[in-house]
This record gives C-alpha cells, sequence and structure tokens, in this order.
C-alpha cells in the first residue's frame, strides 16, 4: 500500500499541476476507501502489517471503462466550474517586460494540466507539463476568458487576464507590418490584443523612456542589455545647402551604439 500511495500522490500532483509537496496527508485507509468505491469488485484485507488488495471478479478492467452519461455530464460541469473559479481567480497583466517564465505564470496550473491531458493524454511524461502548443492554447483560453456571455459582437477583454501571448503576437505583427487591419483580424478571432490596445502599450512606453531620459540626464536605447560588449561611434552631421533659396543650416552630432555578444 506505501508502494500505491507514493503512485498516486505523485500522479495527483501532476494532473493537477501542483508541487507534491502541497497536496494534503494521504492516509491508507482512505485511499483504500476510494480504490473501493471506483472499483466494488475489489475488496481490501489486512492480514499482517501489508494490505492486500483481492479482486472478486474478473470484470476489473470492464468496470472501470464503463460509461454512465449523467454522471459524465455532471463530472464535466464540476470541473468547469473549477476551472473557471481557478482562471477568475488568477490576475496577469502587462508589466514593461516579458519575464523569461511570464507564459507559464500567466495561466493556472490547473488549466495547463489539463491541456496537457487533452493534448498528450493522461500519462503525458512531467516534461511534457509546460510545451509551448499547452501555453500557447491555455494563454488564448486565459485570455479570451469571461465572466459571462457577450451579449454583442464587440470583443472586450479584461486587462487583468491578459497573458503575454495576444499581446506579445499583436506587438511583433505591429512591429513587422505596421498593418492595423492585419491586427484586427487576430483580434477578433482571439488571437491578439485590439489595436487601441497596442497603441496604449506603445503609448506607454514612450513615456517611460521620456521620464528615464529625463531622470538620468541622457537619452539611452531601451533594448540595451548590460554584462554586453558595447562600442559606440559618432560623427558630426552638417547641412549647409548651397542653394540661393536656402534660410538656415543645422549643424549637430549622430552617435550610433552596437552590442556584440
Amino acid at each position: 500500500m506505501s508502494t500505491l500511495k507514493t503512485m498516486y500522490r505523485k500522479r495527483l500532483a501532476q494532473l493537477l499541476g501542483i508541487p507534491e509537496c502541497e497536496l494534503p496527508e494521504t492516509r491508507s485507509t482512505s485511499l483504500g476507501e476510494k480504490l473501493q468505491d471506483e472499483f466494488p469488485q475489489v475488496t481490501i484485507h489486512r492480514p499482517s502489517s501489508e494490505y492486500q488488495l483481492v479482486c472478486k471478479s474478473a470484470g476489473l478492467s470492464l468496470h472501470a471503462h464503463s460509461h454512465d452519461l449523467h454522471q459524465d455530464a455532471i463530472g464535466y460541469s464540476r470541473f468547469s466550474a473549477a476551472l473557471r473559479k481557478e482562471m477568475k481567480s488568477w490576475k496577469t497583466c502587462f508589466r514593461g517586460t516579458f519575464d523569461k517564465n511570464c507564459q507559464e505564470s500567466s495561466v493556472p496550473p490547473l488549466l495547463l494540466a489539463s491541456l496537457n491531458m487533452i493534448i498528450y493524454g493522461t500519462w503525458y511524461p512531467e516534461e511534457c507539463r509546460a510545451t509551448e502548443p499547452a501555453l500557447a492554447i491555455a494563454q488564448l483560453v486565459m485570455f479570451n476568458y469571461k465572466s459571462k456571455a457577450p451579449s454583442g459582437n464587440i470583443m472586450q477583454h479584461d486587462k487583468e487576464h491578459e497573458p503575454p501571448l495576444p499581446l506579445y503576437s499583436a506587438l511583433e505583427v505591429y512591429g513587422r507590418t505596421r498593418s492595423k487591419t492585419v491586427i484586427d483580424d487576430l483580434h477578433k478571432r482571439g488571437l491578439s490584443v485590439s489595436k487601441n490596445r497596442v497603441r496604449e502599450v506603445t503609448s506607454a512606453l514612450c513615456h517611460l523612456n521620456i521620464n528615464r531620459a529625463e531622470e538620468e540626464g541622457l537619452l539611452c536605447s531601451s533594448n540595451l542589455l548590460q554584462s554586453v560588449f558595447t562600442i559606440g561611434a559618432y560623427d558630426n552631421v552638417d547641412h549647409n545647402p548651397s542653394s540661393n533659396t536656402s534660410e538656415g543650416f543645422f549643424h549637430g552630432t549622430s552617435i550610433s551604439v552596437f552590442q556584440t555578444p
């Protein structure tokens, strides 16, 4: 029974997506009662210090795979309600940067574990706990979560339920194409934030850079990295046209900064 209890706790923690240390204590007596409730053909005896599981008939596998539609419907409903409750209480929003583990920390462990079971089956390996497909789908589910069904065709999203993927996708598309039409198409399908949200984020980042420049007394690119070999070059920029209609000239300095890994 001790070996079975160890396997049960390890598997339960994997399916719930939480560390095993956070599970409550599992007693052998309660585990035996759960087994008897799930498999009535099994009886538990303890002639000595060890437990013995005795099967009354050969129909254990048939009973394990039998289905009751009513119980299945109740189970699906309870699971959906518990998952939505977990999603509602899980808050995530953009803080100005995408951290290393921002994707995994933006979704509830129960949601990620459930999607792993759907994609890979119930016996998925432990290294598949946070694969890119499961993380991407979990973030889209979290992003499109609604407390109640929308009444119109307007897609609205809560900033407190904004995982990194929808925002990163919109910023990446806008940075490469400058096309708001593409962002609108992605937004309608629940794959990215809206163009108004992109404008809001980019404007906020610009103001952060302005405030930083005013505090530090110099203007520096926000994407420069620390502890990286940096090269700086500067040259004069002169503009003094010789045409008769010129009204002025410009003289300044251009600075370029390069970083090499």
